[in-house]
């Protein structure tokens, strides 16, 4: 994203790939990256979480909770970062 964009372009970021050991690194970049959050204008995630309702639908491979799922997003809106679930 930093070699071909800057920050005057509009981007939208998707993160869906139904692993979390890849997800999750790549989400916390993007917390972590003051750069990245110069660059990155929304950002779409289905977090993956210990959320009984949603159990048979993503299966036994998943991390955290409901709450750390909503401490993730609101650290991102902290960050400048529009993020959605």
């Amino acid at each position: 994203l930093m070699e071909r964009f800057s920050e005057y372009d509009f981007i939208v970021v998707k993160l869906d790939i139904d692993t979390p050991s890849i997800e999750m690194p790549l989400a916390n970049q993007l917390l972590h990256d003051p750069k990245l959050h110069r660059l990155v204008d929304h950002f779409y995630f289905e977090h993956h979480v210990d959320f009984w309702e949603m159990g048979s639908a993503w299966g036994p491979d998943i991390e955290g909770t409901a709450h750390d799922s909503f401490q993730l997003f609101h650290r991102l809106r902290q960050n400048g970062i529009a993020a959605h679930s």
